[in-house]
């Protein structure tokens, strides 16, 4: 059987683990298609030795891993069975990406709380959606989609 899977995003690598796994051996090929020239999808994060900031990690796409998500059990075993667990990019506690969120601008790190975030960065039509999603929605978890 053949199957094909839109997308190599974290979702898509996930189903195309799990079919692999859950299939009889040499009974289905896989066909990933990802438009990127890497696989993650909004996954990303690099490290930058430029403008003033040397070796710092910038993460982009979704939020650090919840693990109050009752499907994390899930991923680190998938992350175990492939030998991803020592690939996994930690921030440490001293680490800035660990102490607070950044919006790099004018060639520098600039450290947001709540009050720059809502006030310098964001406009009052954009407020509700941000509330909504981070706040009031976030907290029902059995909707989370993500893995």
């Amino acid at each position: 059987m053949n199957v094909a899977i839109i997308g190599g995003g974290i979702s898509g690598l996930s189903l195309a683990y799990y079919l692999k796994r859950m299939s009889k051996p040499n009974s289905l090929s896989i066909f990933l298609y990802e438009t990127n020239s890497s696989l993650g999808g909004w996954i990303n994060s690099t490290t930058v030795d430029d403008f003033g900031v040397v070796g710092e990690r910038f993460n982009f796409g979704p939020k650090s891993i919840r693990f109050r998500n009752p499907k994390i059990p899930a991923l680190f075993y998938m992350l175990n069975d492939i030998n991803g667990i020592n690939k996994l990019q930690i921030s440490h506690s001293n680490s800035k990406a660990s102490n607070g969120r950044y919006i790099f601008s004018n060639h520098k790190l600039n450290r947001i709380g709540p009050r720059e975030l809502i006030y310098e960065y964001i406009t009052p039509a954009g407020l509700f959606p941000l509330l909504y999603n981070d706040v009031i929605k976030s907290k029902n978890i059995k909707s989370d989609i993500s893995v």
